[in-house]
């Protein structure tokens, strides 16, 4: 079964090391892109392990993927009502200073490579939105 985010599913399975998306043509681009992003987050996280025939965690990996996805929906400026990070997981509250900064730097790589890898779908999604509701656009401009 795949994961319900905010109507975009989508769900990275470990086993298979494949992105399962299903989209409505009701989601907008800024869910399906939440959707997607933490997905990529969670199999760029586990493509980092040292050893990925282990058992991927997604509990452990889910704040750094959802944060991920916040910041580049930020940057683009999509919505990221879809996305819940306010609540700190307590691995990180208890996490020392090399600890944290390993996290954050973990964090920037993550942001850079869905960025790269994003960017031109996300691009073609943006514009097809806009012609197939060119009001929604003006009205946002």
């Amino acid at each position: 079964s795949i994961k319900n985010v905010s109507g975009a599913r989508a769900m990275y399975s470990p086993k298979d090391k494949t992105i399962y998306v299903v989209r409505s043509s009701k989601v907008s681009a800024d869910e399906f892109f939440t959707a997607i992003a933490t997905e990529m987050g969670h199999a760029i996280c586990h493509s980092q392990m040292k050893d990925t025939s282990m058992a991927y965690n997604r509990a452990q990996y889910h704040f750094t993927c959802c944060s991920a996805a916040y910041a580049l929906a930020s940057h683009y400026g999509l919505s990221t009502e879809a996305l819940n990070i306010d609540v700190l997981p307590d691995r990180l509250i208890k996490m020392g200073e090399r600890a944290a900064k390993n996290e954050l730097t973990r964090l920037a790589r993550i942001n850079k490579t869905i960025d790269g890898d994003m960017r031109m779908p996300m691009e073609k999604i943006c514009m097809r939105d806009s012609q197939i509701n060119p009001e929604v656009v003006a009205r946002d401009a």
